[in-house]
Order: C-alpha cells, then sequence, then structure tokens
C-alpha cells in the first residue's frame, strides 16, 4: 500500500515538468521564430535583443560608409562602379532562410576584407581569424575605426545565428545582408582604389 502511494506521488510530482518539456519539443520551432522576431526577451536572467542589434549594425554601417567615403583618396581618384543593390546574391535565399541569407552575407564580406588585407600587403590573411584580420587593418590604417565597428557588429549577429543562440526575421535578414553589401562593396572600393594609386 505504501508502494501505491509512493508511485502515484512521484508520478503527480512528475507530470508537470515532463508535460512542459513534451510541450517544447513539439513546438520549439514556432517559439524559436516567435523568439527570433522579439526585439527584448528575458530568458534565465539573460537578455535576448537581436532586434536592436541588427538597428545598430545598420546604424554603424552607415557611419562607416560615410567615414571611408571622406577619404581624400576617395575623392580624387575615380570611383568604382558599385554593384546595384538587386545584384546582392545574397537576396536570393532571404526569403527561403532569413538566417542562412545572413551567413552567406558574412561569408561575402569575410571574403571582401580578406581581399582587402591581401592589397594591403597582409601575407597570410586567409589564416588569421576574422577579429585579429580587422584588428590588423585597424592599426595599419587601412580601415577606419567606423569600418571596424560595424563590420564586429555584423560579426558579433552572425555568430548568434550561426551557433543558434538566436533566428532572425525576413526583415531582420534584409537589414543584415545589406549592410553586410555595404561593407563588401565598400572594402573592394578601397581595395580598387589603392590599385589606382600605386
Amino acid at each position: 500500500m505504501d508502494i501505491l502511494k509512493f508511485v502515484a506521488s512521484l508520478v503527480a510530482s512528475l507530470a508537470w515538468p515532463v508535460l512542459v518539456l513534451v510541450a517544447l519539443l513539439i513546438f520549439r520551432k514556432p517559439l524559436a521564430t516567435l523568439i527570433g522576431r522579439a526585439t527584448d526577451i528575458e530568458l534565465f536572467g539573460a537578455k535576448v535583443r537581436l532586434g536592436k542589434e541588427i538597428q545598430r549594425a545598420a546604424v554603424s554601417t552607415e557611419a562607416a560608409v560615410a567615414s571611408v567615403q571622406s577619404r581624400p583618396e576617395f575623392e580624387s581618384a575615380a570611383k568604382p562602379k558599385t554593384r546595384a543593390a538587386d545584384r546582392n546574391p545574397w537576396l536570393a535565399t532571404l526569403t527561403e532562410s532569413p538566417s542562412l541569407a545572413a551567413i552567406y552575407a558574412w561569408a561575402g564580406l569575410e571574403k571582401s576584407l580578406r581581399r582587402l588585407a591581401s592589397a594591403f600587403g597582409d601575407a597570410s590573411p586567409s589564416s588569421v581569424s576574422v577579429t585579429d584580420l580587422l584588428a590588423g587593418l585597424d592599426k595599419n590604417a587601412v580601415l577606419e575605426p567606423e569600418f571596424t565597428s560595424a563590420a564586429h557588429d555584423l560579426r558579433l549577429i552572425r555568430n548568434r545565428i550561426a551557433y543558434g543562440t538566436a533566428t532572425i526575421s525576413e526583415a531582420e535578414g534584409l537589414s543584415f545582408i545589406n549592410s553586410a553589401w555595404q561593407l563588401s562593396q565598400l572594402a573592394d572600393q578601397v581595395v580598387a582604389v589603392h590599385a589606382t594609386l600605386k
């Protein structure tokens, strides 16, 4: 009799945690989408603010574009042609998966940064981390601090997406890939202007 009461109390005490766990497993994708669209969430004492991070990255990208394009060599040299925004290769993936589009956009920006480092004499730009690459470009005055800051903002967002700690909506994905596109074009322009001044 005591064993039956013990088993009954054990089942009763475990019922709610098991039910919550099963519900989380069943609704994990809708919950992840909902969390990804929110701009302010608090879970276990940690705040998730990806929407605001995307906005901050867009603002820092605009500052980076303005600071680099105000360089004297950009004014005196013939400005290279920029690729049209509708030619952005990352837009094709956006509606299918905003997170994947952001990861592709970051990979494209990283390629441009490595080309930039190579153009300015870095002998091994492919063997260093992006953080070290940006630090070297900043230290050698190849890039303005605003550019480095914008690239770091995008890198942090990309890392959170890649490691599954955040998801983004289509609008946030569009903002991310537009920022990455602008920085990528800007890095390519710096390479082109540098080549004409050599």
